[in-house]
Protein backbone atom coordinates (compact mmCIF):
# COMPACT_ATOMS: atom_id res chain seq x y z
CA UNK A 1 0.00 0.00 0.00
CA UNK A 2 2.59 2.42 0.81
CA UNK A 3 4.26 1.85 -2.29
CA UNK A 4 1.26 3.16 -4.57
CA UNK A 5 0.16 5.71 -2.39
CA UNK A 6 4.14 7.13 -3.06
CA UNK A 7 3.44 6.32 -6.82
CA UNK A 8 0.51 8.19 -6.96
CA UNK A 9 1.89 10.85 -5.31
CA UNK A 10 4.62 11.34 -7.83
CA UNK A 11 2.61 10.56 -10.90
CA UNK A 12 -0.08 13.55 -9.40
CA UNK A 13 3.01 16.28 -8.81
CA UNK A 14 4.33 14.84 -12.87
CA UNK A 15 1.57 16.17 -14.68
CA UNK A 16 0.69 19.15 -11.94
CA UNK A 17 3.45 20.82 -12.94
CA UNK A 18 6.22 22.43 -9.93
CA UNK A 19 5.84 25.64 -8.48
CA UNK A 20 9.20 27.50 -8.31
CA UNK A 21 9.99 30.37 -5.51
CA UNK A 22 13.29 32.86 -6.10
CA UNK A 23 14.34 32.94 -2.91
CA UNK A 24 17.75 34.20 -3.80
CA UNK A 25 20.49 33.62 -1.02
CA UNK A 26 23.26 35.90 0.24
CA UNK A 27 26.96 36.05 -1.55
CA UNK A 28 29.24 35.71 1.54
CA UNK A 29 32.87 35.10 -0.53
CA UNK A 30 34.85 33.15 -2.52
CA UNK A 31 37.23 30.48 -0.92
CA UNK A 32 40.36 29.40 -2.48
CA UNK A 33 41.04 25.55 -3.05
CA UNK A 34 43.14 23.62 -5.60
CA UNK A 35 41.58 23.20 -8.86
CA UNK A 36 38.33 21.05 -9.73
CA UNK A 37 36.96 21.12 -6.36
CA UNK A 38 33.80 19.32 -7.97
CA UNK A 39 31.98 17.37 -4.80
CA UNK A 40 31.72 17.80 -1.40
CA UNK A 41 30.68 16.15 1.84
CA UNK A 42 30.23 16.91 5.38
CA UNK A 43 32.32 15.26 7.83
CA UNK A 44 30.54 15.85 10.89
CA UNK A 45 31.74 12.81 12.68
CA UNK A 46 33.68 11.88 15.78
CA UNK A 47 33.50 15.72 17.28
CA UNK A 48 35.07 16.84 13.86
CA UNK A 49 33.51 19.83 11.81
CA UNK A 50 34.86 20.58 8.22
CA UNK A 51 34.19 19.53 4.46
CA UNK A 52 35.80 16.88 2.31
CA UNK A 53 36.48 17.73 -1.03
CA UNK A 54 36.86 15.77 -4.01
CA UNK A 55 39.91 18.00 -6.21
CA UNK A 56 41.75 17.41 -9.22
CA UNK A 57 42.43 19.61 -12.43
CA UNK A 58 40.35 19.24 -15.55
CA UNK A 59 41.97 22.12 -17.42
CA UNK A 60 45.56 20.33 -16.88
CA UNK A 61 47.15 19.80 -20.63
CA UNK A 62 48.26 16.15 -18.69
CA UNK A 63 46.91 13.80 -16.20
CA UNK A 64 47.81 15.25 -12.83
CA UNK A 65 46.77 13.76 -9.79
CA UNK A 66 44.05 15.45 -7.52
CA UNK A 67 43.21 15.11 -3.87
CA UNK A 68 40.99 15.33 -0.88
CA UNK A 69 40.96 18.11 0.71
CA UNK A 70 39.86 19.12 4.16
CA UNK A 71 38.37 22.51 4.93
CA UNK A 72 37.51 24.49 8.33
CA UNK A 73 33.87 26.13 6.80
CA UNK A 74 34.76 28.83 9.01
CA UNK A 75 37.77 30.13 8.33
CA UNK A 76 38.06 28.61 4.79
CA UNK A 77 41.51 27.18 5.41
CA UNK A 78 42.28 23.95 3.04
CA UNK A 79 44.53 21.65 2.79
CA UNK A 80 45.12 17.87 1.54
CA UNK A 81 44.38 14.58 3.48
CA UNK A 82 47.26 12.67 3.58
CA UNK A 83 46.43 9.24 2.26
CA UNK A 84 47.59 5.97 3.72
CA UNK A 85 48.14 2.88 1.59
CA UNK A 86 48.89 -0.62 2.10
CA UNK A 87 46.72 -2.03 -0.87
CA UNK A 88 47.71 -1.63 -4.86
CA UNK A 89 48.97 1.68 -5.94
CA UNK A 90 46.46 4.14 -8.09
CA UNK A 91 46.72 7.45 -9.53
CA UNK A 92 44.40 9.60 -7.42
CA UNK A 93 41.72 11.68 -9.81
CA UNK A 94 38.39 12.22 -7.78
CA UNK A 95 35.10 13.14 -8.86
CA UNK A 96 31.86 12.19 -7.38
CA UNK A 97 32.44 11.63 -3.17
CA UNK A 98 29.96 10.38 -0.62
CA UNK A 99 30.82 9.89 3.78
CA UNK A 100 28.45 7.35 5.60
CA UNK A 101 28.65 6.05 9.26
CA UNK A 102 28.24 2.14 8.50
CA UNK A 103 26.88 -0.10 11.09
CA UNK A 104 30.35 -1.48 12.10
CA UNK A 105 30.23 2.24 13.72
CA UNK A 106 33.13 3.68 11.35
CA UNK A 107 33.46 6.63 9.02
CA UNK A 108 34.10 6.07 5.42
CA UNK A 109 34.45 8.17 2.39
CA UNK A 110 33.68 6.48 -0.94
CA UNK A 111 35.45 7.84 -3.90
CA UNK A 112 34.62 7.68 -7.43
CA UNK A 113 38.43 7.86 -9.11
CA UNK A 114 39.24 7.85 -12.58
CA UNK A 115 42.80 6.88 -13.24
CA UNK A 116 44.58 8.32 -16.84
CA UNK A 117 42.82 6.70 -20.12
CA UNK A 118 45.99 4.65 -20.79
CA UNK A 119 44.98 2.59 -17.64
CA UNK A 120 44.25 -0.90 -17.00
CA UNK A 121 40.16 -0.59 -15.12
CA UNK A 122 40.60 3.06 -15.28
CA UNK A 123 37.58 3.66 -13.33
CA UNK A 124 37.38 2.67 -9.65
CA UNK A 125 35.34 3.38 -6.46
CA UNK A 126 37.92 3.38 -3.67
CA UNK A 127 36.80 3.17 0.31
CA UNK A 128 38.38 5.42 2.58
CA UNK A 129 38.37 5.10 6.30
CA UNK A 130 38.24 8.51 8.31
CA UNK A 131 40.55 9.73 10.96
CA UNK A 132 40.92 13.02 12.24
CA UNK A 133 44.51 13.38 10.27
CA UNK A 134 44.23 10.93 7.29
CA UNK A 135 42.56 8.86 5.38
CA UNK A 136 43.10 5.18 5.09
CA UNK A 137 42.28 3.32 1.77
CA UNK A 138 40.66 0.07 3.15
CA UNK A 139 39.00 -1.53 -0.31
CA UNK A 140 39.48 -0.68 -4.12
CA UNK A 141 36.10 -1.68 -6.22
CA UNK A 142 36.69 -2.98 -9.70
CA UNK A 143 34.28 -3.77 -11.97
CA UNK A 144 32.77 -4.28 -15.69
CA UNK A 145 29.84 -1.84 -14.70
CA UNK A 146 32.01 0.81 -13.67
CA UNK A 147 31.93 2.52 -17.06
CA UNK A 148 31.25 6.42 -16.58
CA UNK A 149 31.14 6.20 -13.07
CA UNK A 150 29.91 9.93 -11.80
CA UNK A 151 28.33 10.28 -8.81
CA UNK A 152 28.09 7.48 -5.38
CA UNK A 153 25.77 7.31 -2.85
CA UNK A 154 26.81 4.73 0.37
CA UNK A 155 24.79 3.43 2.31
CA UNK A 156 25.14 2.16 6.27
CA UNK A 157 25.09 -1.56 5.31
CA UNK A 158 28.63 -0.93 2.94
CA UNK A 159 26.22 -1.10 0.04
CA UNK A 160 26.22 1.83 -3.03
CA UNK A 161 24.49 3.28 -5.67
CA UNK A 162 25.96 4.87 -8.63
CA UNK A 163 25.43 6.68 -11.75
CA UNK A 164 27.08 5.72 -15.14
CA UNK A 165 26.75 8.72 -17.45
CA UNK A 166 27.49 7.19 -20.82
CA UNK A 167 28.02 4.22 -22.29
CA UNK A 168 31.73 5.14 -23.38
CA UNK A 169 34.66 4.78 -20.91
CA UNK A 170 36.42 7.97 -21.91
CA UNK A 171 35.28 11.20 -23.38
CA UNK A 172 35.38 11.12 -27.07
CA UNK A 173 33.42 12.51 -29.97
CA UNK A 174 30.61 9.38 -29.34
CA UNK A 175 30.53 10.78 -25.65
CA UNK A 176 29.83 14.31 -26.97
CA UNK A 177 26.81 12.94 -29.21
CA UNK A 178 25.18 11.09 -26.68
CA UNK A 179 24.89 14.55 -24.41
CA UNK A 180 23.91 16.51 -28.03
CA UNK A 181 21.51 14.04 -28.40
CA UNK A 182 19.99 13.28 -25.50
CA UNK A 183 20.64 9.64 -25.80
CA UNK A 184 19.33 7.55 -22.68
CA UNK A 185 22.30 5.53 -22.32
CA UNK A 186 22.67 6.57 -19.11
CA UNK A 187 22.61 3.21 -16.08
CA UNK A 188 22.17 3.10 -12.25
CA UNK A 189 24.59 0.85 -10.80
CA UNK A 190 23.66 -1.10 -7.26
CA UNK A 191 26.83 -2.50 -5.28
CA UNK A 192 24.94 -4.67 -2.14
CA UNK A 193 26.62 -5.57 1.08
CA UNK A 194 28.37 -8.84 -0.59
CA UNK A 195 30.21 -6.80 -3.34
CA UNK A 196 27.96 -7.67 -5.97
CA UNK A 197 27.30 -5.45 -8.74
CA UNK A 198 23.86 -4.56 -10.56
CA UNK A 199 22.12 -2.27 -13.27
CA UNK A 200 18.87 -1.31 -11.02
CA UNK A 201 17.91 1.33 -13.68
CA UNK A 202 18.51 1.81 -17.39
CA UNK A 203 17.77 4.16 -20.28
CA UNK A 204 18.26 7.48 -18.11
CA UNK A 205 19.49 10.93 -20.69
CA UNK A 206 23.05 11.70 -18.34
CA UNK A 207 22.62 10.34 -14.74
CA UNK A 208 24.51 12.95 -12.84
CA UNK A 209 23.89 13.42 -8.79
CA UNK A 210 22.26 10.76 -6.67
CA UNK A 211 21.66 11.08 -3.12
CA UNK A 212 19.65 8.49 -0.27
CA UNK A 213 17.74 9.28 2.58
CA UNK A 214 16.27 5.66 4.50
CA UNK A 215 14.39 3.96 1.68
CA UNK A 216 14.55 6.65 -0.94
CA UNK A 217 16.84 7.11 -3.52
CA UNK A 218 16.98 10.75 -5.61
CA UNK A 219 18.84 10.92 -9.94
CA UNK A 220 19.21 14.00 -11.11
CA UNK A 221 18.67 13.47 -15.14
CA UNK A 222 20.37 16.37 -16.32
CA UNK A 223 19.56 16.08 -20.24
CA UNK A 224 15.68 15.28 -19.25
CA UNK A 225 15.71 18.20 -16.78
CA UNK A 226 14.64 15.58 -14.31
CA UNK A 227 15.26 14.75 -10.52
CA UNK A 228 13.87 11.54 -10.47
CA UNK A 229 12.61 9.72 -7.37
CA UNK A 230 12.72 5.97 -6.57
CA UNK A 231 12.11 3.55 -3.75
CA UNK A 232 14.41 1.09 -2.61
CA UNK A 233 13.12 -2.19 -2.36
CA UNK A 234 15.12 -4.82 0.39
CA UNK A 235 16.83 -6.22 -2.23
CA UNK A 236 18.46 -3.17 -3.29
CA UNK A 237 16.74 -3.38 -6.75
CA UNK A 238 14.68 0.42 -7.40
CA UNK A 239 11.44 1.56 -7.51
CA UNK A 240 10.72 4.26 -9.80
CA UNK A 241 7.92 6.82 -8.42
CA UNK A 242 8.28 9.43 -10.81
CA UNK A 243 9.56 13.13 -11.72
CA UNK A 244 9.99 15.56 -8.61
CA UNK A 245 10.87 19.04 -10.25
CA UNK A 246 11.91 20.05 -13.76
CA UNK A 247 14.98 21.97 -13.56
CA UNK A 248 17.54 22.47 -16.56
CA UNK A 249 21.18 20.84 -16.65
CA UNK A 250 21.11 19.64 -12.57
CA UNK A 251 24.45 18.24 -11.16
CA UNK A 252 25.10 16.99 -7.72
CA UNK A 253 22.59 16.19 -4.89
CA UNK A 254 23.01 16.59 -1.06
CA UNK A 255 20.27 16.83 1.63
CA UNK A 256 19.54 18.69 4.43
CA UNK A 257 15.83 18.26 6.35
CA UNK A 258 13.26 17.50 3.45
CA UNK A 259 15.32 19.56 0.95
CA UNK A 260 17.77 18.81 -1.56
CA UNK A 261 20.16 20.95 -2.65
CA UNK A 262 21.71 21.06 -6.42
CA UNK A 263 23.43 23.07 -8.81
CA UNK A 264 22.77 23.89 -12.46
CA UNK A 265 23.59 24.19 -15.78
CA UNK A 266 21.42 26.26 -17.88
CA UNK A 267 23.87 26.66 -20.70
CA UNK A 268 25.21 23.32 -21.82
CA UNK A 269 26.43 25.03 -24.87
CA UNK A 270 28.77 27.66 -22.93
CA UNK A 271 29.58 25.14 -20.12
CA UNK A 272 31.37 22.99 -23.31
CA UNK A 273 33.05 26.23 -24.49
CA UNK A 274 33.98 27.20 -20.20
CA UNK A 275 35.74 23.54 -20.02
CA UNK A 276 38.27 24.68 -22.83
CA UNK A 277 40.97 25.59 -20.22
CA UNK A 278 40.33 29.22 -20.79
CA UNK A 279 38.69 30.64 -18.05
CA UNK A 280 37.37 33.85 -19.79
CA UNK A 281 34.55 31.38 -21.39
CA UNK A 282 31.96 31.51 -18.41
CA UNK A 283 29.35 29.50 -17.86
CA UNK A 284 25.96 30.83 -16.53
CA UNK A 285 25.51 28.43 -12.64
CA UNK A 286 22.38 28.08 -10.66
CA UNK A 287 21.68 26.89 -7.11
CA UNK A 288 18.36 25.50 -6.47
CA UNK A 289 16.75 23.74 -3.27
CA UNK A 290 13.68 21.61 -4.06
CA UNK A 291 11.61 19.99 -1.49
CA UNK A 292 12.12 16.15 -1.02
CA UNK A 293 7.94 15.90 -0.02
CA UNK A 294 6.27 18.22 -2.21
CA UNK A 295 8.63 19.14 -5.05
CA UNK A 296 8.43 23.03 -4.22
CA UNK A 297 11.85 24.67 -5.94
CA UNK A 298 13.51 27.15 -4.86
CA UNK A 299 16.36 29.45 -6.95
CA UNK A 300 18.68 30.21 -4.53
CA UNK A 301 21.49 31.71 -6.49
CA UNK A 302 22.08 32.71 -10.04
CA UNK A 303 24.61 34.12 -12.06
CA UNK A 304 26.17 34.57 -15.88
CA UNK A 305 29.33 32.68 -14.97
CA UNK A 306 31.52 36.27 -13.54
CA UNK A 307 30.99 35.17 -9.83
CA UNK A 308 31.60 30.55 -10.51
CA UNK A 309 31.23 29.10 -13.65
CA UNK A 310 30.21 25.62 -14.20
CA UNK A 311 28.86 24.78 -10.67
CA UNK A 312 28.37 21.28 -9.71
CA UNK A 313 27.73 21.10 -6.08
CA UNK A 314 25.91 23.07 -3.37
CA UNK A 315 26.32 21.32 -0.01
CA UNK A 316 24.79 22.54 2.70
CA UNK A 317 25.50 23.36 6.38
CA UNK A 318 22.92 24.79 8.74
CA UNK A 319 22.16 28.06 6.49
CA UNK A 320 25.39 28.30 4.64
CA UNK A 321 25.56 27.41 1.35
CA UNK A 322 28.88 25.93 0.36
CA UNK A 323 29.06 26.02 -3.73
CA UNK A 324 31.90 23.96 -5.52
CA UNK A 325 32.54 24.13 -9.43
CA UNK A 326 34.27 21.60 -12.33
CA UNK A 327 36.76 23.42 -13.30
CA UNK A 328 38.53 26.60 -11.26
CA UNK A 329 40.28 26.94 -7.91
CA UNK A 330 37.38 28.60 -5.37
CA UNK A 331 34.20 27.73 -3.73
CA UNK A 332 31.36 30.18 -3.21
CA UNK A 333 29.95 30.75 0.04
CA UNK A 334 26.08 31.80 0.34
CA UNK A 335 23.92 32.13 3.18
CA UNK A 336 20.03 31.10 2.89
CA UNK A 337 17.57 31.67 5.73
CA UNK A 338 14.62 28.97 5.66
Amino acid sequence: MKQIVLYLFFLIISYAGFTQESGLAEFIRKIPTAYGPEDLVYDNYEGRSRVLISSNNRWAKQAEEGAILQMNPLSGYNEAMPIHNDLKPFFLAPHGIDIVKENDGQIYLYVINHEPEDSTNRHKVIKFRVYDKYLEVVQIFEDELLISPNDISARPDGSFYFTNDSKRSTINFGYLMEKIFRVRSSKIVYKNSKDEFSIVAKRLAYANGICNRNDSLWISSTQKKQLLCYQILEDGRLEKLGNLARIKGMDNLHMQGEWIYTTAHPSFKKFVKHASDNPMNVSPSEVYAIHSKTGAIKMLHSNDGNVISGVSVALPIGERIFVGQVFDDFLVELEWNQ
